[in-house]
């Protein structure tokens, strides 16, 4: 019934005659697609999001259909939840909840002016009525809802803008003893780097309570608020022992050893997900189980000036530009995966990771099962490779 139910409103707001832009749960999506990985991720029955169908806008996921099936759909009270991770994904703008005869959209984002969403019923749907495929391709729905598609409220811009001020008052305020502006400035930006990519594998689970409990250690969290810094040295030191990131290198410790207690407040402050500029604590929360890895790959663009970026050349690149560009590298390419993929001036490596998490679709579309971690490490070292001359760079 739930899905006969979507199928309905697909039919009826247009969508099921673009079938080249609609992926419904069971298809297969090409792995040649920009966005395969998310789309499936997306439309997995038994995943966080259960979406029962997708649809493109010039290849971007644009509009996810969810039911208010018990039996695999999203019920109403666990609306917000999903939204929330749909807009870590950092892809998808509207969401449309099905309820049988009736459906709600909502943005992706949080917005208080529109929580309460757009209500529609049935039988006033239309081919080119409201939140209908046509009004999604053209520019009529953002005219019509700007504050949805508003890209300051994206997830990219939000977790940049409060990285860029963690690291802005960490130079001014966060440090005892630790020299002139350019050295606290430098040792912000590899606290905020250890942070992120702490907060990674804690968000992920991989480093979750059963790593905790074997190598005795604490969670970032609690640590930074009880302002623990052997505590926090112990689990940098375990974790430069099991993972390979240059962010916990042999200087690791150096910002932690001479964080002030204003610092230590900063850095809770950033892992309560408060917004860091306007101290508000009613901040969407962004999420590194569902934040792409090529979000934290445009990080160092932030730490850069202005002055900087014009002599240096760098500016964060959005993810659909990356992906654009990974499409025309590929376009005339027979098997990618027999590919060398090189980038000379990298920066933090955003083209790179969507290159490889394409080869990574690609792959196992071709052996028709996922690859195994020293599958991947194997196709990494085989075709990815990068160079450029600023040292943050290469460590993000």
């Amino acid at each position: 019934m739930s899905a006969a139910a979507v199928e309905n409103w697909l039919d009826g707001l247009g969508y099921s005659d673009q079938p080249e832009f609609l992926h419904r749960r069971g298809d297969d999506v090409s792995p040649k697609h920009s966005y395969a990985l998310e789309i499936d991720a997306l439309l997995q029955g038994d995943g966080s999001i259960r979406a029962r169908a997708v649809f493109d806008v010039e290849g971007v996921p644009t509009i996810v259909f969810l039911d208010d099936d018990a039996n695999g759909g999203v019920p109403a009270e666990a609306l917000d939840d999903v939204r929330k991770r749909i807009w870590n994904q950092n892809l998808a703008t509207i969401v449309l909840h099905v309820r049988g005869e009736r459906a709600v959209a909502l943005p992706a984002r949080k917005l208080k002016s529109a929580e309460a969403g757009q209500a529609l019923r049935s039988e006033e749907m239309r081919r080119d009525g409201p939140f209908s495929a046509s009004e999604v391709v053209s520019a009529r729905l953002t005219t019509r809802l700007p504050d949805w598609f508003d890209r300051e409220g994206r997830v990219d811009h939000k977790l940049l803008d409060n990285i860029s001020a963690t690291v802005r008052k960490l130079t001014q305020a966060g440090f005892d003893g630790a020299g002139e502006e350019p050295q606290r400035k430098k040792l912000a930006e590899l606290l905020m780097g250890e942070i992120l990519f702490v907060s990674y594998l804690e968000h992920r689970e991989i480093v979750g309570e059963t790593y905790r409990s074997r190598r005795k250690v604490g969670q970032l969290l609690k640590l930074v608020g009880n302002a623990d810094r052997r505590g926090i040295e112990q689990l940098i030191e375990w974790l430069q022992s099991d993972f390979n990131g240059d962010f916990l290198a042999e200087d690791s410790h150096d910002p932690w050893a001479v964080l002030s207690e204003q610092g230590y407040e900063l850095l809770q402050q950033f892992l309560r997900r408060t917004d860091m500029q306007s101290g508000q604590e009613d901040f969407w929360n962004y999420d590194f189980s569902h934040i792409p890895v090529e979000l934290l790959s445009g990080l160092y663009e932030m730490f850069l000036s202005p002055r900087e970026q014009d002599k240096q050349g760098a500016f964060y690149t959005p993810r659909h530009l990356a992906a654009l560009a990974v499409d025309q590298a590929f376009v005339y390419s027979p098997n990618p995966l027999d590919e060398t993929i090189f980038d000379g001036a990298c920066g933090s490596g955003i083209l790179l990771t969507t290159a490889y998490r394409r080869l990574i679709a690609l792959s196992e579309r071709q052996r028709g099962q996922p690859l195994t971690f020293s599958e991947r490490c194997e196709l990494l070292e085989r075709t990815i490779f990068g160079g450029d001359t600023n040292p943050m760079a290469c460590r993000v």
